[in-house]
Protein backbone atom coordinates (compact mmCIF):
# COMPACT_ATOMS: atom_id res chain seq x y z
CA UNK A 1 0.00 0.00 0.00
CA UNK A 2 1.33 3.33 -1.11
CA UNK A 3 0.19 6.13 1.07
CA UNK A 4 1.31 9.73 0.21
CA UNK A 5 1.77 12.60 2.25
CA UNK A 6 2.33 17.03 2.15
CA UNK A 7 3.78 18.49 4.90
CA UNK A 8 4.02 21.96 5.39
CA UNK A 9 7.59 23.69 7.13
CA UNK A 10 7.72 27.29 8.86
CA UNK A 11 11.14 28.51 9.44
CA UNK A 12 10.95 31.97 11.02
CA UNK A 13 7.83 32.54 9.70
CA UNK A 14 9.46 33.92 6.27
CA UNK A 15 10.07 30.68 4.83
CA UNK A 16 7.08 28.12 3.32
CA UNK A 17 8.39 24.93 2.31
CA UNK A 18 6.19 22.57 1.39
CA UNK A 19 6.94 18.75 1.10
CA UNK A 20 5.39 15.79 -0.83
CA UNK A 21 6.62 12.34 0.74
CA UNK A 22 5.25 8.94 -0.75
CA UNK A 23 6.14 5.62 1.04
CA UNK A 24 5.26 2.02 0.78
CA UNK A 25 3.96 -0.24 3.41
CA UNK A 26 5.09 -3.75 2.38
CA UNK A 27 2.62 -6.32 3.22
CA UNK A 28 5.37 -9.02 3.96
CA UNK A 29 7.83 -6.38 6.40
CA UNK A 30 6.08 -5.50 9.60
CA UNK A 31 3.95 -1.84 10.15
CA UNK A 32 6.99 -0.20 11.50
CA UNK A 33 9.38 -0.34 8.17
CA UNK A 34 8.75 2.27 5.77
CA UNK A 35 10.61 2.71 2.94
CA UNK A 36 10.84 6.02 1.15
CA UNK A 37 10.87 6.99 -2.76
CA UNK A 38 10.82 10.52 -3.10
CA UNK A 39 11.04 13.59 -1.06
CA UNK A 40 10.77 16.53 -3.48
CA UNK A 41 10.47 20.51 -2.42
CA UNK A 42 7.50 21.82 -4.42
CA UNK A 43 7.78 25.20 -3.41
CA UNK A 44 9.49 27.90 -1.31
CA UNK A 45 9.17 31.39 -0.75
CA UNK A 46 11.33 34.08 0.96
CA UNK A 47 8.75 36.91 2.39
CA UNK A 48 11.54 39.42 3.55
CA UNK A 49 13.04 39.11 -0.10
CA UNK A 50 9.21 39.60 -1.46
CA UNK A 51 9.04 42.57 0.88
CA UNK A 52 12.39 44.36 -0.12
CA UNK A 53 11.51 43.95 -3.53
CA UNK A 54 8.11 45.60 -3.66
CA UNK A 55 9.53 48.47 -1.04
CA UNK A 56 12.08 49.38 -3.69
CA UNK A 57 9.86 48.98 -6.74
CA UNK A 58 6.46 49.62 -5.85
CA UNK A 59 6.20 50.94 -2.20
CA UNK A 60 8.55 53.52 -2.39
CA UNK A 61 6.39 55.85 -4.70
CA UNK A 62 2.91 54.84 -2.77
CA UNK A 63 4.50 56.29 0.05
CA UNK A 64 6.40 59.32 -1.00
CA UNK A 65 3.45 60.40 -3.15
CA UNK A 66 0.72 58.88 -1.82
CA UNK A 67 0.78 58.64 1.69
CA UNK A 68 0.42 55.01 1.78
CA UNK A 69 2.53 52.07 2.57
CA UNK A 70 2.28 48.44 2.39
CA UNK A 71 4.16 44.35 3.17
CA UNK A 72 3.48 40.86 2.65
CA UNK A 73 2.48 38.82 5.79
CA UNK A 74 2.60 35.51 4.00
CA UNK A 75 1.12 33.99 1.31
CA UNK A 76 -0.55 30.69 2.69
CA UNK A 77 -3.08 28.00 0.43
CA UNK A 78 -3.20 30.98 -1.88
CA UNK A 79 -4.53 33.31 0.20
CA UNK A 80 -2.11 36.61 0.06
CA UNK A 81 -1.99 38.39 3.60
CA UNK A 82 -0.98 41.85 3.50
CA UNK A 83 -0.83 44.86 6.00
CA UNK A 84 -1.53 48.52 4.72
CA UNK A 85 -1.14 51.30 6.71
CA UNK A 86 -2.47 54.78 5.38
CA UNK A 87 -1.32 58.39 6.06
CA UNK A 88 -2.72 61.85 5.91
CA UNK A 89 -2.03 62.26 1.31
CA UNK A 90 -4.48 59.02 1.24
CA UNK A 91 -7.82 60.01 0.48
CA UNK A 92 -9.51 56.79 -1.02
CA UNK A 93 -11.89 54.26 1.13
CA UNK A 94 -10.86 50.90 2.57
CA UNK A 95 -12.53 48.90 -0.14
CA UNK A 96 -10.81 50.66 -2.90
CA UNK A 97 -8.02 51.06 -0.97
CA UNK A 98 -7.54 47.07 -0.68
CA UNK A 99 -8.48 45.88 -4.09
CA UNK A 100 -5.99 48.35 -5.66
CA UNK A 101 -3.20 46.91 -3.09
CA UNK A 102 -3.94 43.35 -3.53
CA UNK A 103 -4.16 43.04 -7.09
CA UNK A 104 -0.89 45.33 -7.28
CA UNK A 105 0.74 42.79 -5.08
CA UNK A 106 -0.62 40.08 -7.30
CA UNK A 107 0.26 41.41 -10.61
CA UNK A 108 4.00 42.51 -9.79
CA UNK A 109 4.85 39.27 -8.50
CA UNK A 110 5.28 36.20 -10.12
CA UNK A 111 5.26 34.05 -6.73
CA UNK A 112 2.15 35.39 -5.91
CA UNK A 113 0.09 35.85 -9.80
CA UNK A 114 -2.05 32.47 -9.20
CA UNK A 115 -3.55 33.50 -5.77
CA UNK A 116 -7.17 33.07 -5.38
CA UNK A 117 -7.69 35.80 -2.83
CA UNK A 118 -6.24 38.60 -0.86
CA UNK A 119 -6.53 39.23 3.66
CA UNK A 120 -5.85 42.92 4.12
CA UNK A 121 -5.12 44.20 7.21
CA UNK A 122 -5.54 48.40 7.90
CA UNK A 123 -3.75 50.45 10.06
CA UNK A 124 -5.90 54.04 9.31
CA UNK A 125 -3.02 56.87 10.67
CA UNK A 126 -5.03 59.68 9.08
CA UNK A 127 -6.77 60.43 12.25
CA UNK A 128 -4.62 59.73 15.47
CA UNK A 129 -1.41 61.44 15.54
CA UNK A 130 0.05 59.44 18.69
CA UNK A 131 -0.90 56.21 16.68
CA UNK A 132 0.79 57.42 13.89
CA UNK A 133 4.21 57.90 16.19
CA UNK A 134 3.63 54.68 17.89
CA UNK A 135 3.85 52.96 14.62
CA UNK A 136 7.05 55.20 13.11
CA UNK A 137 8.90 54.01 16.26
CA UNK A 138 8.46 50.21 15.66
CA UNK A 139 4.97 49.91 18.65
CA UNK A 140 2.32 47.94 17.16
CA UNK A 141 -0.74 48.66 17.01
CA UNK A 142 -4.44 47.17 16.57
CA UNK A 143 -5.85 47.32 12.43
CA UNK A 144 -8.68 49.54 11.95
CA UNK A 145 -9.99 47.29 9.25
CA UNK A 146 -10.17 43.44 7.52
CA UNK A 147 -10.73 43.56 4.41
CA UNK A 148 -11.21 40.14 1.90
CA UNK A 149 -10.60 40.60 -1.87
CA UNK A 150 -11.44 37.40 -4.49
CA UNK A 151 -9.50 37.69 -7.51
CA UNK A 152 -12.00 35.19 -9.82
CA UNK A 153 -15.28 36.25 -10.41
CA UNK A 154 -18.07 33.53 -9.09
CA UNK A 155 -15.12 31.87 -7.34
CA UNK A 156 -17.35 30.98 -4.29
CA UNK A 157 -20.38 29.99 -6.41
Amino acid sequence: MTMCVYFWISVRHSVKVIAFVCFDKGKKSNAYSQIWHSLCIVFSMDIQKINKRHYIATDMYYRISLGLSSKLLKYENGIIYLEITLSKKWTKNYNATAAELAYSWKSSHPELCKALGCKVFIIDLREDSERQFLQENGISTPYDAYKGVMFRKNYMN
